[in-house]
């Protein structure tokens, strides 16, 4: 089924709530790479801020460097963290329409747009001028991308894991594909193993795709209801569910059987997740930034 604007009415409030959060997002990426972080994380506050584009949706940071795509202006910028204290706008570019998702591995930002239904490829080895080089037609509105290797794992609206090769930037090309269930709305991957996270069916699937042209499902595990994020780190998933206010952690020590570890509440309507270091950073659509001791991820804090 072919998806457009219409059908994107029933997500309007929470792109219209992600225009209010724009601050937020910047906060959290300051204080993500401040260097003096680690004293300051049980009790975060916010470093500093800066202006986005309207309807700042997803934020990815690299070295000095935060990537963040805009849904309403339809573009991604780049900030330069170096001082958190002063974040600068370094450049900018056009993405296509919607862009909802954003990946950086080395000097190569992978942007997801759900209205033109690609995945672009832009260079930023020049910070100042991010440039264009490839694009790949993803199929029906896709909703997330994560890059490891020479891969890009992106989910799509249309129930569906696709893997593309882009170790020719200029060209990517679709690798490989897996069906998944209901709305695959957010995917992590680390060594060998794929971690979406499907909304409508409140289901953490994982695939082996240590063969990327082959994605195999290893196993799947019931999620809370309205399953938003999944963030991966050492033999554990963290999945905040939207409808029911939660972080749930996973461990994934056997990839083939995932496991309920511990479960913390969290404000209202988490949108996303981002695990480094012991500690678990959560949006909330309602309530700004939360971070989370999991360095127990039995018992998060």
């Amino acid at each position: 089924m072919k998806v457009g604007c219409t059908a994107y009415k029933e997500q309007s409030v929470a792109r219209w709530t992600a225009q209010a959060m724009a601050l937020t997002v910047l906060a959290f990426l300051l204080i993500v790479v401040m260097p003096n972080a680690a004293m300051a994380w049980p009790n975060p506050v916010s470093s500093s801020s800066v202006a986005t584009g309207n309807q700042p949706y997803s934020v990815c940071v690299q070295g000095n460097y935060a990537y963040v795509v805009n849904w309403s202006s339809n573009t991604l910028q780049v900030f330069n963290v170096s001082n958190p204290a002063s974040p600068a706008l370094a450049g900018s570019a056009g993405t296509g329409g919607w862009p909802v998702s954003v990946s950086v591995q080395g000097n190569y930002v992978y942007v997801v747009n759900s209205d033109n239904n690609t995945l672009r490829v832009f260079d930023v080895s020049n910070p100042a001028l991010p440039t264009h080089v490839g694009t790949a037609d993803t199929g029906t509105s896709p909703y997330s991308v994560c890059v490891q290797g020479n891969y890009a794992y992106v989910g799509t609206r249309n129930n569906t894991l696709l893997v593309f090769n882009v170790s020719n930037h200029a060209s990517p090309s679709l690798a490989g594909s897996a069906a998944t269930f209901a709305y695959p709305q957010s995917v992590s991957v680390q060594g060998g193993y794929a971690y979406v996270v499907c909304n409508e069916s409140s289901t953490m699937m994982v695939f082996n795709v240590s063969n990327p042209v082959v994605p195999s499902l290893s196993g799947s595990v019931t999620t809370g209801g309205d399953s938003r994020s999944v963030s991966v780190e050492g033999g554990y998933a963290y999945v905040v569910n939207m409808g029911i206010n939660t972080m749930q952690v996973f461990s994934i020590s056997n990839p083939a059987s995932p496991s309920l570890a511990g479960s913390i509440g969290t404000g209202s309507n988490p949108k996303s997740v981002c695990v480094q270091g012991g500690y678990a950073y959560v949006v909330n659509e309602d309530n700004g930034l939360q971070v989370l001791n999991v360095s127990n991820p039995a018992s998060p804090t």
